[in-house]
């Protein structure tokens, strides 16, 4: 009598038909069956569409908004004819006392290097700003410059504008100048409008940085550190922010500058003048 295979309890079993069993017999024969394998292709696949799709977002938002997702959100509801040339870059402030920089020093016929280098970064060109941008700068038409007639490139009507970095750094160089007064006050034309007007030009410059440095609101961390020779800490000010690439600002600038100077452009009797802003 054929015999019956017992169970191993660690198998699974299939029924078997052996044609050397006799046909009389209505006995079964079982043996092992292999465990069936999971298919895990599926779950490839689906890492790689997730994969696939973050990437994918974080491309699309770079590009659209011209920067990537963690670097600081940028207002563009305001408009700018540079928002698709700013980009980045890492800068270790240099915040020492005793650090010497092209922008720092005292001025003198020994010394010209200073006033070229402030030169460089505080000259405000001139740029169009076509009318549609006027309602996202929250500008009224009335009592606008616009270029005259014949000014090169094609801009005549439009308004005048400049970017405004510049003008911060100028107020900047503007308080630079005025510490060192006794040197600048017969060289440079802030001067000229007499002390009552050079006070309320300082005035301007310092309040307007003020609010552009609360309004940036830098939350960088400052630590302490220990010098040799000072018995108290000193802030360590050297540290590294995400910065906007100047040059590339100014660059764009200087290759859409509009070559005529602000004080050449001449009231018509169609410009209609509007009161002092605030």
């Amino acid at each position: 009598m054929p015999k019956i295979m017992g169970k191993d309890q660690d198998s699974e079993y299939a029924r078997l038909t052996d044609g050397s069993l006799d046909s009389s017999c209505d006995c079964q024969r079982f043996e092992p069956r292999q465990p069936k394998r999971k298919k895990l292709w599926p779950w490839v696949l689906h890492g790689l569409m997730i994969t696939g799709y973050t990437l994918g977002s974080v491309f699309f938002i770079e590009s659209q908004c011209g920067a990537k997702p963690w670097e600081s959100e940028e207002p563009k509801h305001v408009y700018s004819r540079l928002w698709d040339v700013v980009s980045y870059k890492t800068v270790t402030f240099l915040g020492a006392l005793w650090t010497d920089t092209p922008y720092k020093g005292i001025p003198g016929p020994n010394n010209t290097a200073l006033d070229l280098a402030w030169n460089q970064i505080t000259t405000t060109n001139l740029v169009a700003i076509p009318d549609d941008a006027l309602v996202t700068m929250n500008k009224s038409s009335t009592g606008l410059v616009r270029f005259p007639s014949g000014t090169p490139g094609g801009v005549a009507g439009k308004v005048v504008g400049a970017v405004e970095v510049f003008h911060h750094l100028h107020c900047l160089d503007l308080l630079r100048k005025k510490i060192h007064e006794n040197y600048y006050k017969d060289k440079d034309g802030n001067w000229e409008a007499g002390p009552e007007v050079m006070r309320l030009h300082v005035d301007h410059c310092i309040d307007m940085l003020r609010q552009k440095l609360m309004c940036d609101g830098d939350v960088g961390m400052i630590t302490y550190i220990w010098i040799k020779g000072h018995n108290y800490p000193m802030p360590d000010f050297s540290n590294t922010h995400r910065c906007r690439n100047f040059e590339k600002i100014r660059n764009w600038v200087e290759d859409n500058k509009v070559p005529i100077e602000v004080q050449k452009i001449k009231k018509t009797e169609n410009d209609i003048p509007v009161p002092t802003p605030v």
